[in-house]
């Protein structure tokens, strides 16, 4: 995707249910190349298929699972994990962006569990300031 296209879907004046709607997409693209990508085995079972989500972002990322969430922390020195979003000068607040994010998570374990689950983002680099990012899935 070409920076300007993103560049015009964050702009003040982009409409905010249409810019919703394009980063949720981005998200789940993005997720969905990256498991293609990485080779990431969907048909596995649950523990096999955290324990290769946590060996394909080792030292960038950790999933720990219990009965019912899976929590999700991003360790990324401050910055965004996006690589669009860093590419980018921006001045926004995190809402906007954080639903691509939401969206991926989201994808990661609906494409495993092959039924819609909810991500919650707890904290955000973006709009905390905080070196990491911290989101629970709902299985």
């Amino acid at each position: 995707m070409a920076l300007n296209t993103v560049r015009q879907i964050l702009a003040p004046n982009f409409d905010e249910r249409l810019r919703d709607a394009c980063l949720r997409e981005i998200g789940k693209t993005c997720c969905l190349m990256f498991l293609e990508y990485s080779g990431i085995n969907v048909n596995t079972d649950i523990d096999t298929y955290i324990t290769n989500l946590n060996i394909a972002f080792r030292g960038h990322r950790r999933f720990e699972r219990t009965e019912e969430f899976i929590l999700d922390e991003a360790y990324l020195n401050g910055q965004c994990w996006c690589p669009i979003l860093n590419n980018l000068d921006f001045n926004r607040s995190c809402s906007e962006f954080c639903d691509c994010g939401r969206s991926a998570r989201e994808t990661y374990f609906a494409t495993f569990l092959n039924r819609q689950v909810k991500a919650e983002r707890l904290n955000s680099i973006l709009s905390t300031g905080s070196d990491m990012c911290k989101w629970i899935i709902q299985i």
